[in-house]
């Protein structure tokens, strides 16, 4: 089943692009991501472990009127409750956001963000908060789940999804900030043995998840650098 975003937010097409580095030493790392659009929408995850991983913690400096938006799976829309903004500085609210969690930051202004910390390795898995480590669920029945590699790469789909129990008819819509909507003409899908089409996933990318089957999964891997 395909759906489309429908918020006349999604809607607005710009023309922007999203360039990625990512440079690393042991287990420390940053990569910067360029937002060449104020105001266009842009799916992306928290790349690296930054300790209280809070949004001030992953995003401490961004031009002023800058938005972050949450997926709300039970919605199945941005969440309007919970729709940080931040004044240059400060975030408010400051939600805390995992590894493994996609979401969309709207920069105020053209901007490079740098993004730093370290590294995720070892046994990971997408986790919705502290006491939810290793559990955490992605449901199923075709619900779209907002989500963003479990650490500091990019690749093909084989490798981001590694670990990922997928079933067949699983899909990966791809929010394309070009079009400022979900790019149904590069929609992989597995097949019970492989995705297909391949995507090559830039480093901090979110994406969306629609799992098939109507029961609910945990994504874990083991990354050892």
């Amino acid at each position: 089943m395909r759906k489309t975003l429908l918020s006349a937010a999604f809607l607005a097409a710009t023309a922007l692009t999203t360039m990625a580095q990512v440079y690393s030493q042991n287990i420390v790392g940053y990569v910067n991501k360029t937002f060449s659009t104020a105001g266009a929408y842009y799916m992306i995850g928290a790349p690296f472990d930054v300790g209280g991983q809070t949004l001030q913690d992953i995003m401490p400096v961004v031009p002023g009127a800058s938005l972050a938006l949450f997926w709300n799976v039970l919605l199945q829309d941005i969440d309007p409750a919970t729709q940080p903004q931040s004044d240059g500085t400060t975030w408010s609210p400051n939600p805390v956001v995992w590894p493994g969690t996609g979401f969309f930051f709207v920069p105020g202004d053209v901007c490079t963000v740098t993004f730093v910390g370290n590294v995720p390795t070892g046994v990971l898995s997408r986790q919705d908060d502290p006491t939810g480590v290793g559990t955490a669920t992605i449901v199923g029945s075709s619900a779209y789940v907002a989500l963003s590699p479990l650490t500091a790469r990019g690749g093909s789909v084989a490798t981001v999804m590694a670990g990922y129990p997928a079933t067949s008819g699983d899909l990966l819509p791809l929010f394309d900030p070009t079009i400022q909507d979900i790019n149904q003409a590069v929609e992989p899908q597995f097949d019970g043995a492989n995705w297909g089409p391949d995507y090559t996933f830039a480093i901090g990318e979110g994406f969306f998840v629609s799992r098939g089957d109507p029961s609910s999964a945990t994504w874990s891997q083991t990354f050892n650098p």
